[in-house]
């Protein structure tokens, strides 16, 4: 044995690191490795293991929970700290869930019963190898999406989405306002950082004040800045988000909750383009573009005196009607895959899809809390499933509550997408819809686009796959 340990060390190159303290398991181990086609190294002294695993080959390390506590603690501390890209598996006695617990809180991917069987152990590398690879798709995307302006999460090939991101870049090279409407969950506060992004005040800041969390009594202080005893509690002066957006871009989000003094205030800074301080009859200077956005209908508002209609033309001089994603057809899977990449990667999870009975209870479901609602089912999902994403990993009762969808749905404005006379989205007729009828829709958005099915998915702003699974379920040739 020492013979074998003592050329294991020779060898230059490895990369899987054992520790382990039976000799059986450790002999064990080494062979499943090398069939699998992995070069292991066995160490036990904690000098030597630190050692070895600054070594840049190194990829993973099994970790015998036998072995003593300090070394334990030590090692998982220096790899967390030095060595974020080597996968640590915990090699733990049946039924020891307190070691498990622990050694996951000390950053352990993944753990194995012992004995190790070799299927278990090839499985285990496998999965932590595909989710090191989701983990770089995810950042390839991310620096994709980066450098071409968009934020993380605008995603979307539909109309609606298509239509709405145009009219962002449009909008961004003009000194105007702009008044994002949408539900809540739609991700206003992208496409206001997507607007400052794409716009000459890129170099400048982004502030972004959420008007619906701020106390009424503190909105004008936050806004508009304030001197020192301005009112009670007010130890020192500071600027107010305006002036801290100088130069930049201010995303006022729930526009719609400013009190109706401070809507009169405000509309006199965008009218003067100066701010004056609470307690100041100083004014100082204001360069800042105003992006609000809102889920009420400000016009209803302005009826009913909630809202002043002065101030609404100043903010609204653009706007731009972010879709909900019951709406937006095949972007429904689109982002539930986006979802699954981004938290297999965070949760080291290798999860490799979802089930199509999964998939068609996603594009059943009604949305009411859009893109927030699904990254957090997907979250759950991510959570819970083995190899792939089954129904009962989604929130209960999810496909109950796709019927919602019938109403709002089918007031959508279809002419506003430009589609050909006679094809109607699948999303616009609603969910209730009987099987004739869908039928129908897709003969006719295939006749319009003369059999192209990539384009005709488009026209019913549905993903092309499940095109082909509906032409295959109603027999359409």
């Amino acid at each position: 044995m020492q013979e074998d340990k003592a050329s294991n060390k020779a060898d230059d190159g490895f990369d899987i690191l054992i520790v382990e303290q039976d000799p059986r398991d450790a002999f064990a181990l080494t062979r499943m490795l090398q069939s699998a086609g992995r070069r292991p190294r066995l160490e036990h002294e904690e000098e030597a293991l630190l050692q070895a695993c600054a070594d840049p080959g190194l990829r993973l390390v099994l970790l015998d929970d036998q072995a003593r506590r300090t070394l334990k603690t030590n090692l998982l501390a220096f790899l967390r700290r030095d060595r974020p890209d080597v996968d640590v598996v915990l090699m733990v006695r049946r039924g020891d869930v307190a070691t498990v617990v622990q050694g996951m809180r000390l950053g352990a991917g993944d753990c194995l019963v012992k004995p190790v069987e070799e299927q278990q152990l090839v499985q285990s590398l496998n999965g932590l190898r595909q989710a090191r690879a989701l983990e770089g798709e995810i950042d390839a995307l991310r620096g994709r999406l980066e450098r071409e302006g968009d934020p993380e999460r605008i995603l979307g090939t539909s109309l609606g989405m298509r239509r709405a991101v145009e009219m962002v870049r449009r909008a961004a090279a003009y000194p105007v306002s702009v008044l994002l409407l949408g539900e809540s969950g739609t991700g206003k506060e992208l496409f206001a950082e997507a607007l400052h992004r794409l716009s000459p005040r890129s170099q400048g800041p982004f502030i972004a004040v959420d008007c619906a969390a701020i106390p009424s009594d503190l909105v004008e202080a936050e806004l508009f800045g304030h001197v020192r005893g301005a009112f009670t509690g007010a130890q020192e002066g500071r600027p107010g988000r305006l002036e801290d957006a100088n130069g930049g871009t201010l995303f006022l989000d729930e526009i719609g909750n400013l009190p109706s003094q401070t809507q009169m205030k405000l509309l006199r800074v965008l009218q003067e383009r100066v701010v004056y301080r609470l307690g100041s009859r100083e004014s100082a200077p204001l360069d800042v573009r105003i992006v609000t956005a809102t889920n009420v209908n400000l016009r209803e508002s302005i009826s009913q005196g909630g809202f002043r209609e002065d101030l609404y033309h100043r903010l609204a001089e653009f706007t731009i009607e972010l879709p909900p994603l019951r709406s937006r057809g095949g972007d429904i899977e689109l982002l539930a895959r986006y979802f699954l990449h981004r938290y297999n990667g965070r949760f080291r999870r290798s999860v490799k899809g979802f089930d199509e009975s999964a998939l068609e209870l996603l594009q059943r479901h009604s949305w009411p809390g859009n893109v927030r609602e699904l990254q957090s089912a997907v979250k759950r999902a991510v959570i819970l499933a083995g190899e792939r994403i089954q129904p009962e990993h989604l929130p209960a009762g999810l496909g109950e509550r796709a019927s919602a969808a019938a109403g709002p749905v089918a007031a959508a404005p279809i002419a506003a997408y430009s589609l050909p006379d006679g094809v109607v989205p699948l999303w616009a007729v609603g969910q209730s819809i009987s099987a004739a009828v869908e039928r129908k829709a897709i003969i006719d958005a295939l006749a319009q686009t003369q059999g192209d099915k990539p384009r005709a998915a488009g026209l019913l702003d549905i993903h092309f796959k499940t095109l082909y699974r509906k032409m295959r379920e109603y027999e359409i040739d």
